[in-house]
């Protein structure tokens, strides 16, 4: 090897080169994920340095998850009420934070995120669970909307505060209460 010391030629031959792995799913699926998706995350890895999320990882290995359709689904709730960049859209950070209110909906607890998405990611749900989950959600966002937040606050803009209140809201939500006047609970948040 040209000019390289003994030092730089065993760190050269040591190199560990990471791999991964893509499994392409069938066609015939109703899912949208191909060769185009393939060749998005091909083009990112090679040309921007940019690893692959957790969540895109997972939207790849659990495609067919109804839990995951679901979240894809209700995405868009979440983005009329939490403000995210578009790269954080782009990267699937939208998908990733509706899975985990859904999860938590779902399960009626809190999140131990590292450990939950997974592991519900890998269980089947029927219909009728996934449909009152949705009710559930959509509820929460009409409330969540309701009180008219500023995008600029830390209940808009952070990811813990947004889940905290969002599952303070679910909470209330269990216990029966009835939301009907939001002014004060707009002021409280804002000040708070």
């Amino acid at each position: 090897m040209l000019n390289m010391t003994l030092e730089e030629q065993k760190d050269f031959w040591n190199f560990q080169i990471p791999v991964g792995t893509i499994e392409m799913k069938n066609e015939n699926d109703d899912e949208k994920q191909g060769m185009g998706d393939l060749i998005e995350a091909f083009v990112r890895i090679n040309t921007q340095g940019r690893l692959l999320t957790n969540q895109e990882k997972r939207n790849a290995h659990y495609i067919n998850s109804s839990v995951l359709k679901l979240a894809r689904q209700l995405s868009k709730k979440t983005n009329s009420i939490y403000n995210m960049s578009a790269d954080q859209k782009a990267r699937m950070k939208d998908i990733e934070i509706t899975l985990e209110l859904l999860i938590s909906i779902i399960d009626n607890e809190i999140l131990n995120k590292k450990t939950a998405i997974d592991k519900s990611l890998g269980k089947e749900f029927k219909q009728k669970k996934l449909n009152d989950s949705k009710k559930t959600f959509n509820k929460i966002c009409h409330v969540f909307s309701k009180l008219e937040l500023d995008k600029n606050t830390r209940f808009t803009r952070n990811t813990s505060d947004f889940y905290s209140l969002f599952v303070a809201i679910m909470e209330l939500n269990n216990g029966g209460c009835v939301f009907q006047k939001y002014s004060k609970a707009q002021k409280e948040l804002t000040d708070f």
